[in-house]
């Protein structure tokens, strides 16, 4: 949703607050002002195999510095704060971070200039790939569909990206002890 209130200038949820008491929501004025996008960093260490195979694995831990610079038509919803310990168990989700602008086009690099200010450590996080994606040709060029991280996997060097998400993490080497967190019978 922060998506669309940025484009349209309505925040949802107050309106669906109305509805639900009964108040209308006929006379809105909804305005379609350029164009806005949302990326999730989560706290995920990407692993690869011997074979190449990407996996991603909960990373656990403590946010030791977390930067979420404040910068115009850059909205910054944080789930955590320095600090925060971020258990295995729930949603990973440690930030959602929205731009908007003019276009499709500057919309991505203000996003991703936005990205490069991030400071996530302690904790290892998939800030880099969506550096990565903003950055990729076919990303930027617009049409893609379901089958875009396949192709992404076989375009981008995933040994590096493994390297960089570990590096700017800070906690390089803290990788989750799986049968910590097993549940019985998974």
């Amino acid at each position: 949703h922060p998506v669309t209130e940025m484009v349209s200038g309505i925040d949802i949820v107050v309106q669906q607050f109305r509805i639900a008491s009964g108040e209308s929501i006929a006379e809105l004025e909804i305005r379609q002002e350029g164009y806005a996008m949302e990326v999730r960093i989560n706290a995920e260490r990407m692993e690869m195999n011997d074979e190449g195979a990407i996996t991603f694995a909960p990373s656990p831990g403590t946010v030791t510095r977390l930067v979420l610079p404040e910068h115009a038509q850059v909205r910054v919803i944080p789930a955590v704060g320095q600090g925060t310990v971020v258990p295995p168990f729930y949603d990973s989700l440690i930030v959602q971070i929205i731009a908007h602008d003019r276009d499709r086009a500057a919309a991505i690099k203000k996003l991703r200039a936005y990205l490069g200010e991030v400071v996530i450590e302690g904790i290892c996080t998939n800030l880099s790939m969506m550096e990565a994606i903003l950055d990729d040709p076919v990303f930027q060029g617009g049409p893609y569909d379901t089958a875009f991280l396949r192709g992404f996997y076989e375009r981008a060097d995933l040994r590096e990206l493994v390297e960089r998400m570990e590096a700017r993490s800070g906690a390089a080497g803290a990788a989750i002890d799986k049968e910590a967190i097993r549940i019985e019978g998974s």
